[in-house]
């Protein structure tokens, strides 16, 4: 959804047991057109019921990160950065109607110039204080990213700053949580980009601080394996820790410079000792770059795990346009890897260029979890950018009973499974698809043709084998129509569904 704005984007979400909350980024829609941040509430189907904008002529707003809290008085707390003449670190509280009770504003902590970029936000519920954590780079040195820390009282004052640094080093923060006797955890990724173009260095960074902003402990993972970051954190209740991040790789660009790429979300268990306890990699057997990576992770609260939402980047040989996908992974208390979730999007052309990021995720009241994120369309340019709001029910499924239909040791002879949801529909209709033999299939597509036989559209069924495909189809007349799965061969499954 655009809400009436050129550019619109969601990057946080809360739930309640009435309603949703979204914040996000808007380009404003009167000159001078600058970014302003927006805040919606959201009935429990998902139509807007409230939106509003904290906009200015002369200072631009923007909430790019996932760090929406609820507080116990019923307002929210939002964080990111505004920019004037200079960039600065935001804090915004918000009551539950969108009204802005204060707006506060921090300077750069190093000299001026510095490049600053709110990274991170963690809410110390109990003492009502807040810890900001932002990236900030010296014009000096470059792109020498550190990590700079601001903690705040309730009405936004400065409580102390510090900053951790390193030479030729990037520290650059990723994420935060409140920890034990006031202290924060902060998740971040150390790497050497800044002083070679080879032979890189890319860790998960982690570090403790206290009520002070001491540091008490760090953690790093081995050099020897290249990481993406602590780009989530969540307590394990037993004084562990897990963390959501990613393994990459160093590739060839030439002779004098190497890339980077991140083929495969993990998410891992520290003790209370800082140990390892146990690991599950999400590894996907396609080309696939940069893209790749899990925004947000959160405990499940009936125990049954953690879920990790994000995004998976996929191109496929000999089909136009790249493929972005919507992405959830479930990890059990164990460490079992219970589920991994794709959700595909289409536009009206078969060539699609939607692609689809999911930035936050949070359990529902039924058991369920809602994410926001954005739909963006490259060849549109920004304004094809788009707000995207998600309900799934616990078990990650868009469509009811996907976690159902059928098993992995079923193999390729079992068939294509499909489920249909819903139906009637209404502007989307969403397929959900098992096929364990799709990864080998010739021109597998999805055809919708109509009541004569007549085509309609044809949309490409990717590769992967068990997806969630959303297929568009606002503009059908109202009547019966028949949804086709086939491949080159022939139709592999065919079904019907109403459109209202």
């Amino acid at each position: 959804m655009h809400l009436d704005f050129p550019a619109t984007l969601f990057t946080s979400v809360a739930a309640t047991d009435s309603c949703y909350y979204a914040t996000g980024v808007i380009a404003d829609s009167v000159p001078p057109y600058k970014t302003a941040s927006i805040f919606v509430k959201f009935n429990l189907n998902g139509e807007p019921e409230l939106v509003k904008a904290l906009r200015d002529t002369v200072v631009s707003y923007s909430t790019w990160e996932p760090v929406l809290e609820a507080l116990p008085d019923g307002n929210f707390l939002l964080s990111g950065q505004s920019r004037d003449s200079t960039t600065k670190v935001i804090l915004i509280k918000y009551n539950s109607t969108g009204d802005t009770l204060f707006s506060r504003r921090y300077e750069n902590f190093g000299q001026d110039g510095l490049f600053i970029k709110l990274k991170a936000m963690a809410v110390d519920k109990a003492q009502g204080q807040y810890l900001l954590v932002s990236e900030e780079v010296e014009t000096a040195s470059l792109n020498d990213a550190d990590v700079v820390m601001t903690k705040v009282d309730e009405n936004g004052g400065i409580i102390w700053r510090e900053r951790l640094a390193s030479n030729n080093v990037n520290e650059i923060p990723h994420s935060a949580i409140p920890w034990n006797n006031g202290g924060f955890i902060i998740g971040a990724q150390f790497n050497n980009t800044i002083a070679v173009d080879q032979n890189y260095i890319s860790r998960d960074y982690l570090f403790a601080i206290d009520s002070a902003g001491q540091v008490l402990w760090q953690y790093q993972t081995p050099g020897s394996e290249l990481r993406h970051g602590a780009t989530a954190l969540a307590a394990a209740g037993d004084g562990g820790l897990v963390v959501a991040s990613g393994q990459g790789e160093e590739f060839y660009i030439n002779p004098s410079r190497n890339g980077l790429r991140w083929h495969s979300g993990l998410v891992y268990k520290l003790n209370a000792q800082r140990q390892v306890e146990w690991e599950v990699a999400f590894d996907e057997p396609f080309p696939d770059i940069n893209y790749n990576r899990l925004n947000k992770l959160i405990k499940v609260s009936d125990g049954s795990g953690y879920v990790a939402a994000g995004h998976l980047f996929m191109e496929y040989p000999g089909i136009s346009g790249k493929d972005i996908n919507g992405w959830i992974v479930k990890v059990s208390e164990q460490g079992d890897s219970l589920w991994s979730r794709y959700l595909r999007f289409f536009t009206q052309s078969p060539d699609w260029t939607l692609m689809h990021f999911l930035y936050d995720i949070k359990e529902t009241a039924d058991g369920g979890f809602v994410m926001a994120g954005q739909a963006e369309d490259f060849e549109a340019g920004w304004q094809g950018q788009q707000g995207w709001l998600v309900k799934v029910d616990e078990h990650g499924c868009l469509v009811p009973g996907c976690h159902l239909v059928g098993t992995a040791s079923e193999g390729a002879a079992a068939g294509p499974r499909l489920l249909l949801f819903p139906n009637p529909a209404d502007g989307f209709l969403n397929v959900f698809l098992k096929d364990p033999a799709l990864p080998l299939r010739s021109g597998a597509a999805f055809r919708i043709l109509d009541a004569q036989g007549r085509l309609l559209a044809t949309y490409s069924a990717g590769r992967l084998e068990e997806a969630t495909h959303i297929l568009p189809v606002q503009g059908l007349p109202a009547g019966l129509y028949l949804l086709q799965y086939s491949e080159e061969q022939g139709v592999l499954w065919s079904g019907k569904f109403v459109k209202r």
